[in-house]
């Protein structure tokens, strides 16, 4: 197997231990090229087909269909990720949307069986020397959104390096957790989806996590380890800020006290990957400036708000970088 396969391989190691984590799981074959149904308006004259590298799946809470993501598996050197190199992949990641929503083939390979159904793309840029510590959303600025041919209705999602790193931190953090029975087994977690204004959640609120939560600041974890001797529930909320203000937690304790998340004997931990070392003592200021400035919160008494406070905890979570060989990758793919 030549050292580019090898490469291509990192993408999917990483995106599989991530997305295993969130609850998605992957269908039908990986690496396979499918013949396009549209060649004319997508280009494919000379090329007659369009690659799926791997398709993930999870219920959406929303929709109440399965939603299936055709995913482009990138694996970059630093100086690779370019806005180029993005514009290029974006731009034949919507031609491979438009047609997987109506070739035969991909559905029969992906979405069979299912009466209701959608399917969405996701640019995955790992980068594999880990030497790349720019802003992505700057380079990703500059793709030109007309040059991307994405029909109304269809959706492309991208993560990139920073992003992968965070997400990758988080799929380490439970694991490692659950192996050390902080966390209970899996079919007693899941991820909270919240109604939002015009889009009720058609199935349960605790689930798979979404793709859009996967990219917005922070992540819901629910829990109920009970069973566990002194076990609790509650939530983990990881969050990919600094905690370098007060500003930024009371954002954080609105979100908590909106939705109801803090009930009786709950407690919650915001777990933070990026977080700076005083982020703790940052926060604990803000539980003090939230309490003053807050309460009264509901028919709740000033004892009983500080008791639910003190109930919320702050950590900031060791960064997890995975490092491959390529060569190591090689053998053990014979």
């Amino acid at each position: 197997m030549s050292e580019t396969e090898n490469i291509a391989a990192i993408g999917n190691i990483i995106s599989d231990q991530i997305f295993d984590v969130f609850g998605w799981q992957s269908v039908g074959p990986r690496n396979l090229n499918w013949e396009c149904v549209d060649q004319e308006a997508h280009q494919r004259k000379r090329v007659k087909t369009h690659p799926s590298d791997v398709v993930f799946t999870y219920s959406d809470p929303y929709g109440g269909f399965p939603l299936f993501l055709n995913t482009d598996l990138k694996s970059y050197a630093r100086d690779s990720i370019t806005a180029a190199a993005v514009q290029e992949a974006l731009g034949a990641l919507a031609y491979t949307v438009d047609c997987a929503a109506k070739a035969p083939r991909w559905a029969d390979h992906y979405a069979a069986h299912k009466e209701n159904w959608s399917v969405a793309g996701l640019l995955f840029i790992y980068n594999h020397d880990g030497g790349y510590h720019r802003d992505f959303d700057v380079l990703l600025d500059q793709v030109k959104p007309g040059q991307v041919r994405l029909p109304p209705g269809k959706r492309i999602f991208v993560m990139g390096p920073t992003r992968i790193e965070y997400l990758n931190t988080i799929a380490h953090d439970i694991s490692a957790q659950r192996g050390r029975e902080k966390l209970p087994a899996k079919e007693k977690c899941g991820f909270y989806t919240p109604d939002l204004i015009g889009a009720k959640v058609r199935t349960s609120k605790i689930g798979p996590a979404t793709v859009e939560m996967l990219l917005g600041p922070w992540q819901v974890l629910h829990f109920d380890n009970t069973a566990a001797k002194g076990g609790r529930k509650g939530w983990w909320i990881y969050y990919i800020g600094e905690g370098s203000s007060v500003d930024e937690f009371n954002f954080l304790l609105d979100y908590i006290f909106t939705y109801q998340l803090l009930g009786d004997e709950d407690v919650i931990d915001i777990r933070m990957p990026f977080g700076v070392t005083e982020a703790p003592a940052v926060f604990d200021r803000a539980k003090r400036f939230y309490g003053e400035e807050f309460w009264p919160v509901g028919d709740t008494s000033p004892q009983d708000f500080e008791s639910r406070l003190q109930r919320v905890t702050c950590s900031v979570v060791t960064g997890f970088s995975d490092r491959f060989s390529e060569i190591e990758i090689g053998m053990k793919r014979r």
